[in-house]
This record gives structure tokens, C-alpha cells and sequence, in this order.
């Protein structure tokens, strides 16, 4: 039987221990207290006539089973019993004849009553991993037709000694001839016969020494050795178990070598089973196990709450302890980590989703340092730069940067690398970027930020008459708008906050004045011009066919970061004619902007150029107010003005016409000299 039937709506499986053809029994958890049972669950052509009956005869070896229901039977578990069931697997035979010495018990018992078993596995004995206890379960339950009999259980009995002792020796083959013709007066004489013909054996290596993988119940047999000999368990012996390769493989994987089944001493909250790991270096670890992600989050907040010391913010284990927050630090988290010192010593306790465990590893003497690093190792934290914080650096000006504390990421959902940086000019102290999964959570990042500091929507933070410096406003690059901007005036220091959505993008910087702060961010401030342009032509699909047609008239000196206008900019510039448009920088017009735009009726573009006869530009006239016609050696002409700016006289404009490619080019700069020296070595249209 594969399937476990459904069992009572109180309880929950917390894992298989038998399946055979007919028959599967699982160990269950009751939801509400916790208390364990084993249920049995079988098809309807077994009848367990006996179960009960055998049940009632209350032997410490014997698994009450009594019936739950049709085709269930069940029976609760001693408070801390960890049931698994036995597999011989060729280890101590002197170990599992232990075993089967308590199974014998539970089988003499039976028979002294007239009762049987008769279908007896190896996976009806159920040991308790923490005490060695042996208890038999699966009496009655065999199919109709099978002969039954004290003499048919001897003989399965002996089918299972097989497995357990060594072959080629002579005395234990007549042992298993003995038991298969059913010649002992007991199941305990069998067991007792085959444990006198053993030869002795070789003192077992140390735990630590060997890699030989074990499974949970090979292992555990050392344990029941001693406790078949009248030895108290202690966690030394409990920690010689081997731990299945299910567990094993949720271990670290630079430890997952040297772990072994921990006793219960110091179990994380809601954990019922720990593995104790050795490190290369001699730092140990231990790691609680968990059915559920969940049922791991409450262990560690557990942990946490009993730990009122440790703090959230700004913070990393890797720089000092006495903080709490997600790791790697860098991509996804993959859980959560404490790390604390105190007069006991350094202490870290962290979860692991993925895996479901909760782990905690020590150092009496303090040295918190030497225990993140060994920590690092363990969960793999990635060295700086990773994927994703290369991937955010290289949208960024500076260069001079380092991964941000892991606090700073934990404390905005969806961000996957930040990074804090040496900021470049003058005018901030501090800047720190950080990348997101995806515009939507750093949208909420961002608005978060705004409303904790009351930011006003649509101040302009550069505004020096804003006296509050409480603002939220939209940004602009090349008329295209592309994030927003936010500004307010402390705590600390006066502080900026922008966010780009197309590059996932949101930066904070600081510094001691707001004026130069803002002067930092229009002239030194990430992200490159080139990316973000990019990223936004990206969103937009730009060139078009039209588009690339007129990129392919500016000259390969001129520039090359360029976007497609917004309608309303189109709208200013050309007031209604039919044009395809294309908004570009240029880094030699000290931030200045190029607008060319190709018209579709020549006559309108004729018009656009205005009257001709005023100063020629060329000559700087006084105010670099100008317009006058213009021929150049390669045959183009046209109408060329000059002149400031409506809404900025700082700003300067010069404008020209190519009747021969129906071009018209608008450019801007703070540098009136820099427009015309551009425009002499060959601004174009070609």
C-alpha cells in the first residue's frame, strides 16, 4: 500500500515507517497538542481479529494497536518517543540481534496467549531513535490463506535474522536451518542461539572518523546495544546515529559529511528531530528538522523572541552582532539570521526555508568574527561583487562601492542588491543604491519612503524657494520622464530619494547642505545616461524604421544616447507640424540636449526656419540673439538662429534648418561658446 488513507482531522503524518503490500503504517501528530500515534492503515481483505486481543496484553514490546476505524488501527506513542522503523543493513550483527531480542519478547508473549502474528517484517519492529525501545506492531494482519503459527513466525523471524548475521559461517547456518524448521521452544531461544554463534567483533570506529553513510535505524543500533546492556543513553551515544540521506542532503554542504542524529538537548521550539554537524575548521553546528516551512518560522521566531537584545535596521552579522536580518544579503533571501555575544559566549541562530530547519552554532570564547565566517561558508554567502550586485554597479557612476549591511536590504521587500558608494564631486556625504525584482516593489519601496517623511507630490525638490524641502516630483531626461525625486530634511542630515522604474532603480543620498546636494544629483549623481536611455528605449521600441532613418543623418562624431521625444515636447518644438522626432545628448554641450526633427512637408519646414535677416549666430552677437541664412562646404543650407531661453536665460538655444534633408535641429546648452563650437565641426543633419 502506497497511499495513506485519511486519517482523523486532528491529526497530521509526520512520516512513513512501513509500507508493504497490504499494509502501510505511519507516525501521526495530533494538531492541537502535539501528542504522536502510530496508525495503521490496511485493505479490506485483512481482518486483524487478534489486534486487539494482543493489544490488551500490555508487554513493553508490543505496540498497543486497537481499532480507529474500518481498516485503521492506531496507538499512541510515549511524550518524546521518535519512531522509525527497523532496516538490517549489514552493520553490527551483535547490534541488530539487539533488535531482534525485543521483537522475540513481544512474538513469546503473543503465542502464550494464542495469538500470532503472521506477517512478520522487518518494518514491524518500530524503534525509538532516542532510547533504543523496540516495540512490534502488525499482529494479526495477514492475508487470507496464509498459514499461521508460533512455528510461521519463527520462521520469518529467522528470514529477518538472515540479513542481520555475516555469512559464510557454518554455526549460523545451522542456526537459520534450525529456525526455518521451526526446532527452538522460543523465538527467544532463536535470537539467543544465533547471538552465541557470533564471532567476537572489532571495537567500532569513532563517529567522527568515518564517512560510511548510515541509515537512521543501522546507525541507531549502537544505541540499542547499550541500552539492551543496562547502559543509560547519553548524547554522546545518541549523537552516533546517522541521519537518513533525506536529511542529510538539507545540511549545509560544506559540513554535510560530518553529521550524525543529535540527542533532544536544546531542540529549536516545534523541532522533534536535530543533527549535530562537524566543520573542517572545528566549528560545530546544529540543525533542528521541521515538517513544514512554517512550522520553521515559528521555531526561529521563537528563538528570536527569547533573545529581546538583538535588533532590526541598518545592521550585519558580518560587522559586529547583535542583529537580526534576512541573508544572503544578495539575490532571494534564503532565510533569516541571529547573531548575539554575550558573557556565555557567541551564539548565531538562523532558518532556512528552503531546507525547513532552524541552526545554532557557539563559541565560549567570544569571537563572534571567527563564527561568521564559518557561518558564511556554511550558507554559502556569495563574494562581493555577486551577479546581482554587478549587475546594479554597472548602471552606476561610481565606482568606488561595496555591498550595503544586510539590514538595508531586509528592510524593503523585493529589493535583490544594494550597494553603498563613495559618491563622486561634492555636495553628498553618503549614497547608497539599491536594485529591485520588479517596478512594483520598488514603487512600494519608494512610496514608503515618501509618506514616512510627509514629502509634498509635485514640490520641486531643487526648488530653493520650497522652504520645508518636503517634496515628490517626477524626473526628466531628455523630455522623457523616467522616475521621481523626493527630498526631505532629515533626520540627520538633508536627504534624497529617487527612483528610476525602467532600470529597477532607487537611490538615497545625504549630505550637510541641500543646495549642493541637489547641485550633486544634476551633475554627479547614477545612474549613466546610456542605460537609463536605453532601458527606456527598451519599454518604448525605439527606433522605429522612420526613427532609425533620421538617426542615420547625424554624423558618427555627434551624439549617440538618444530616445524618442514625448508628444508634448514634439508639441513645443514644432507646433503642429508632421515630423518623426528623435531627442539626443551630447557630452561635449555640458549636459545639454539635441532635438532633431524630420518633416514630412518640406514647406513646413521652410517655415519653421523663420526670418533670415538678422545677425549671423556664428559671429556670438550680443544677447546670441541671431537669425541668417548659412551654406556649408558639403552643399547643405538653411535658416541658423541662436538665442536664451523662454523659461531659462542661463539656458541657450540654437536651431537650424537642412532644406536638403528636411531636418530641423534643435539644440541647448548653459555654454553658448560649446553650441557653436559643436555646431562648426559638424553638429549636422548629413
Amino acid at each position: 500500500m502506497d497511499e495513506v488513507r485519511e486519517l482523523p482531522a486532528d491529526q497530521r503524518v509526520v512520516r512513513r515507517l512501513a509500507a508493504g503490500p497490504t499494509r502501510l503504517t505511519v507516525l501521526a501528530e495530533h494538531r492541537q497538542t502535539g501528542k504522536r500515534s502510530v496508525f495503521v492503515t490496511f485493505g479490506p481483505e485483512l481482518s486483524p481479529a487478534s489486534s486487539d486481543a494482543v493489544a490488551a496484553l500490555g508487554h513493553p514490546h508490543i505496540l498497543p494497536l486497537r481499532t480507529a476505524g474500518p481498516g485503521m488501527l492506531s496507538a499512541q506513542v510515549p511524550d518524546g518517543a521518535d519512531l522509525v522503523a527497523f532496516a538490517p543493513n549489514g552493520g553490527s550483527p551483535s547490534a541488530e540481534l539487539a533488535v531482534l531480542t525485543q521483537v522475540a519478547d513481544a512474538l513469546d508473549a503473543a503465542h502464550r496467549v494464542g495469538a500470532v502474528h503472521g506477517d512478520l517484517r522487518a518494518e514491524d519492529a518500530l524503534v525509538d531513535v532516542r532510547t533504543g525501545h523496540v516495540c512490534l506492531a502488525g499482529f494479526g494482519l495477514y492475508p487470507p490463506g496464509t498459514p499461521v503459527g508460533p512455528a510461521n513466525d519463527q520462521r520469518s523471524l529467522g528470514a529477518v535474522l538472515a540479513h542481520c548475521l555475516p555469512p559464510h559461517r557454518p554455526a549460523l547456518a545451522d542456526v537459520l536451518q534450525a529456525a526455518y524448521a521451526a526446532r527452538y521452544p522460543t523465538c527467544r531461544a532463536l535470537v539467543d542461539a544465533a547471538r552465541a554463534a557470533l564471532p567476537a567483533e572489532a571495537p567500532a570506529p569513532s563517529p567522527k572518523r568515518t564517512r560510511r553513510r548510515r541509515t537512521v535505524i543501522g546507525a541507531a543500533l549502537a544505541l540499542v546495544v547499550a541500552v539492551a546492556a543496562g547502559v543509560i543513553a547519553t548524547p554522546h551515544i545518541v549523537a552516533s546515529f546517522g541521519p537518513t540521506d533525506g536529511e542529510l542532503t538539507r545540511m549545509p554542504a560544506a559540513v554535510r559529511g560530518a553529521c550524525a542524529l543529535a540527542g533532544p538537548e536544546g531542540l529549536p521550539p516545534g523541532s522533534d528531530r536535530q543533527l549535530r554537524c562537524h566543520g573542517a575548521d572545528g566549528q560545530d553546528m546544529t540543525a533542528g528538522l521541521y515538517d513544514s516551512a512554517a512550522d520553521a518560522e515559528a521555531g526561529y521566531r521563537a528563538a528570536v523572541a527569547a533573545t529581546p537584545s538583538a535588533r532590526t535596521g541598518d545592521g550585519d552579522c558580518s560587522n559586529s552582532p547583535g542583529w537580526e536580518h534576512s541573508y544572503p544579503g544578495v539575490g532571494a533571501p534564503t532565510g533569516r539570521v541571529l547573531c548575539v555575544r554575550d558573557n556565555t559566549g557567541a551564539r548565531m541562530v538562523w532558518l532556512n526555508r528552503t531546507d525547513r530547519t532552524v541552526s545554532t552554532a557557539t563559541r565560549s570564547d567570544g569571537d563572534a568574527l571567527a563564527l561568521y565566517q564559518a557561518w558564511a561558508r556554511w550558507v554559502e554567502i556569495p563574494a562581493f561583487p555577486a551577479a546581482q550586485e554587478k549587475d546594479l554597479m554597472a548602471l552606476l557612476v561610481e565606482t568606488d562601492c561595496r555591498r550595503a549591511p544586510a539590514g538595508a536590504i531586509d528592510a524593503v521587500d523585493g529589493a535583490v542588491a544594494s550597494v553603498d558608494c563613495t559618491p563622486l564631486g561634492t555636495g553628498a556625504s553618503t549614497v547608497r543604491y539599491l536594485r529591485f525584482s520588479d517596478s512594483e516593489h520598488l514603487d512600494r519601496a519608494y512610496r514608503s519612503d515618501v509618506e514616512k517623511a510627509g514629502g509634498h507630490d509635485g514640490v520641486d525638490c531643487s526648488d530653493p524657494k520650497e522652504p520645508t524641502f518636503l517634496g515628490d516630483s517626477v524626473t526628466y531626461v531628455l523630455s522623457v520622464p523616467f522616475g521621481r525625486l523626493a527630498c526631505r530634511p532629515g533626520p540627520g542630515a538633508p536627504t534624497l530619494t529617487m527612483s528610476i522604474d525602467s532600470l529597477m532603480l532607487m537611490g538615497i543620498a545625504s549630505g550637510p547642505d541641500r543646495t549642493a546636494l541637489v547641485n550633486w544629483l544634476s551633475h554627479a549623481s547614477s545612474p549613466r545616461v546610456a542605460p537609463l536611455v536605453g532601458s527606456l528605449n527598451q519599454r518604448s521600441q525605439f527606433p522605429t524604421a522612420q526613427e532609425r532613418q533620421l538617426l542615420d543623418h547625424i554624423p558618427a562624431g555627434s551624439p549617440s544616447i538618444c530616445t524618442r521625444p514625448t508628444e508634448k515636447q514634439v508639441g513645443l518644438n514644432v507646433k503642429g507640424a508632421r515630423v518623426v522626432g528623435a531627442a539626443c545628448l551630447v557630452s561635449t554641450l555640458r549636459g545639454g540636449s539635441v532635438f532633431y526633427y524630420q518633416y514630412a512637408d518640406h514647406n513646413e519646414l521652410l517655415a519653421a526656419g523663420g526670418p533670415s535677416g538678422g545677425p549671423d549666430c556664428l559671429s556670438d552677437p550680443p544677447g546670441f540673439f541671431g537669425s541668417a541664412r548659412y551654406t556649408r562646404p558639403n552643399g547643405s543650407t538653411g535658416t541658423l538662429q541662436c538665442g536664451p531661453t523662454v523659461a531659462d536665460a542661463a539656458t541657450f538655444a540654437l536651431a537650424w534648418t537642412d532644406e536638403r534633408t528636411d531636418i530641423r535641429v534643435m539644440a541647448f546648452s548653459p555654454d553658448r561658446g560649446a553650441l557653436l563650437a559643436w555646431w562648426r565641426s559638424g553638429a549636422g543633419p548629413e
